[in-house]
């Protein structure tokens, strides 16, 4: 409301989502429902068509592998949603969840690279 309030249109072309690994622990088994649920919600309050890009977590746990598998699985039945691998991304320390601003910067470039060809909107590219 605010940006319409200053006189500008705006349109949202797609989403983002990097799960936290608060989720990989206890809620984990409910996972790929919560997303499912979460991506539904998504698409009926943005359009029915909207190109989601999700990044997977470092699968350093039990837990974050199941993120990670609920996450591909909801990709592989849901038109418009890819989800980026994250592996080989590095972090600032092996063992830490977290990655360094390299990592980052490969991230986004990942997100924007499945995003562009999911929706073929070559208008916004850089």
């Amino acid at each position: 409301s605010q940006v319409e309030a200053a006189g500008h249109e705006w349109k949202v072309k797609g989403i983002f989502w990097h799960q936290g690994e608060a989720d990989s622990n206890a809620k984990a088994e409910n996972y790929e429902a919560n997303f499912r649920r979460l991506i539904a919600r998504l698409r009926n309050d943005w359009g029915g068509e909207l190109p989601i890009v999700a990044g997977k977590i470092r699968p350093l746990t039990d837990g974050a592998r199941k993120v990670n598998e609920a996450l591909q699985a909801v990709a592989d039945d849901e038109p418009k949603l890819a989800v980026v691998e994250v592996d080989d991304l590095p972090a600032e320390t092996p063992a830490n969840v977290h990655f360094n601003t390299a990592g980052c910067l490969e991230l986004g470039r990942r997100l924007a690279k499945a995003f562009f060809e999911l929706s073929g909107d070559s208008e916004s590219k850089p």
